[in-house]
């Protein structure tokens, strides 16, 4: 018996392999295009958590610095405060900066001699490798040891001075307890302040915790002073007589405070007053 196969029968089966065909390639597509989507959504998902590592990271990143003088030359002591090592990768003076990798080990410091001229009081900046810009004055010194910021009080570098506002030779250190500095040590500008020595000026740093929103600075000097809060990098410059200082805060948050004095002609007396804030350990 012989099958007969008909024009229709023949386009029906065409039809049917056409379709199928066309609807294979549609599937194919529409799979192309959800596994292009889904590998294009788990590149974003792996791209934002990697970013929102490295902002954790980045975050958790704190520095107290001190800038000193070193033959001329600018020294940074860099202490690490955070449980993560830091890497420094530049250190900046006014406009010109070194290139390099300082190592900051947790809960450690750093030293790193530059060959960066030491410019006085100017502030000067660190990076580090996550991009974090940590500043702060310039302390004066020469080649000094690093110091530590004690709780509950003042810690105090004497210097002699070799013109105004300009510290020379260190002359020695020593401690305060209270947080309001107050002294009157002459009436004459001939009046000696630091064994015989007259043109004389100090650095004195403690950190603070602040009670409300607010923090107030408030001073009175016969000649120069100057008041810094490195954490909000706030630095009222040098004044003379009455000074003030009013700063946004965070009530619990932990401050550095630095104040500077330089006695180089006039009666060597100041009274400084810190409102709204006492030493860290005092609320202990």
């Amino acid at each position: 018996m012989r099958l007969r196969w008909s024009i229709k029968t023949r386009d029906k089966a065409v039809g049917t392999i056409i379709g199928a065909t066309i609807f294979l390639g549609i599937f194919l597509v529409s799979v192309s295009l959800l596994l292009f989507w889904m590998q294009s959504y788990a590149n974003y998902a792996g791209a934002a958590l990697k970013e929102t590592g490295f902002e954790v990271e980045r975050a958790r990143e704190d520095l107290v610095l001190t800038f000193l003088n070193s033959t001329a030359k600018l020294k940074v002591i860099a202490r690490n405060p955070t449980p993560y090592t830091i890497i420094i990768t530049q250190v900046w003076s006014n406009h010109s900066f070194l290139t390099g990798e300082w190592v900051v080990p947790a809960k450690g410091s750093a030293e790193i001699n530059t060959t960066l001229d030491y410019a006085g009081m100017a502030l000067c900046k660190v990076v580090t490798s996550r991009g974090n810009i940590f500043s702060g004055p310039q302390t004066v010194g020469e080649d000094l040891e690093e110091y530590m910021i004690e709780e509950g009080r003042w810690y105090v570098q004497w210097y002699n001075l070799s013109a105004r506002r300009v510290f020379d030779m260190k002359l020695g250190e020593s401690y305060w307890q209270s947080l309001s500095i107050s002294f009157q040590w002459g009436s004459a500008q001939n009046d000696p302040i630091f064994g015989g020595y007259t043109k004389v000026g100090f650095n004195a740093t403690t950190r603070v915790v602040a009670f409300g929103t607010k923090m107030y600075i408030n001073w009175y000097v016969n000649e120069d002073a100057r008041v810094i809060i490195k954490e909000l990098n706030i630095d009222s410059g040098w004044q003379t007589g009455a000074g003030y200082v009013e700063a946004n805060v965070s009530p619990g948050g932990a401050y550095t405070v630095t104040v500077l004095y330089s006695r180089w002609t006039g009666a060597p007396f100041m009274t400084l007053n810190v409102v709204n804030a006492d030493f860290i350990s005092s609320v202990r």
